[in-house]
């Protein structure tokens, strides 16, 4: 353990469980041994995995069973973060190419996989402070835990 003095965490969006149990994991560790901790989106994480980036695509990741988080990129910049039904974004790769982390849906809807890797972001950031250390949600935590 005292070999780590460096974390690099993908805190989301994502499945809620993964997210928080990593943010977590993190933040035991950040206690005891002070590493760097450095945060990146995981847009960010999946988009450094693109070699050859069109003109304007977007980045769906996978949620629910019904809809999951999408982000388009364009030379006008990114757009905010949505969660989108499957169908909507079935319907935006038909304008342009549209990346996935889910075999699945690559397979059927013909979106590009990104295979995972170690690949790192020029856009991770270091924390300052503990309580920097956070999940990156796109539902606000009342949708979250509204029952």
């Amino acid at each position: 353990m005292s070999l780590i003095n460096e974390f690099y965490l993908v805190n989301g969006p994502g499945f809620f469980t993964g997210i928080r149990s990593g943010v977590m994991i993190v933040k035991a560790i950040y206690q005891i041994l002070k590493p760097r901790v450095f945060l990146v989106s995981s847009f960010a994480y999946l988009d450094a995995h693109i070699q050859t980036k069109p003109e304007h695509y977007g980045i769906l990741i996978v949620g629910s069973q019904r809809e999951g988080y999408f982000q388009e990129f364009s030379p006008q910049g990114q757009s905010k973060a949505v969660i989108l039904p499957y169908e909507k974004a079935r319907e935006k790769a038909r304008s342009f190419p549209v990346f996935t982390d889910q075999e699945k849906y690559s397979i059927e809807w013909n979106l590009t996989y990104l295979q995972p890797k170690a690949v790192l972001s020029s856009q991770a950031y270091e924390i300052a402070d503990l309580k920097d250390l956070t999940p990156n949600y796109v539902r606000s935590e009342d949708e979250l835990f509204r029952s």
